[in-house]
């Protein structure tokens, strides 16, 4: 479980990649929409795991946003915007949140072990 705790940031950034990878490749046909599906839903599964862990030790409600950011990051490049700038609101916005909420769960974390 230590290494989930070290990936805190970086799962967010490979959920990000794969979303633009995938929408951006959505319409050619060979285009390895396995490898980008398979690109996010790995990063997906190993914050699940360190929300629930989370969760469970802290009983902290930062974790549902997750599941915003999953939405947002599935959501936002379906919207139709010229020169593929959806995908770009989308990943700024997704860097931002990553930033932001990775570093509230470190000090989460870390005031908590602190105490002890």
């Amino acid at each position: 479980m230590k290494i989930i705790n070290k990936l805190n940031i970086s799962l967010y950034v490979l959920m990000i990649s794969a979303s633009v990878g995938f929408y951006s490749n959505l319409n050619r046909e060979d285009s390895m929409k396995a490898y980008w599906i398979l690109l996010f839903v790995v990063p997906l599964i190993l914050l699940s795991i360190k929300n629930n862990k989370l969760f469970t030790k802290y009983k902290t409600k930062l974790v549902y946003w997750d599941m915003l950011f999953t939405i947002w990051v599935m959501v936002i490049p379906l919207i139709k915007l010229p020169n593929g700038r959806s995908r770009l609101i989308m990943a700024i916005g997704g860097f931002v949140y990553a930033y932001i909420v990775g570093k509230r769960k470190v000090k989460l974390m870390g005031s908590t072990v602190k105490t002890r």
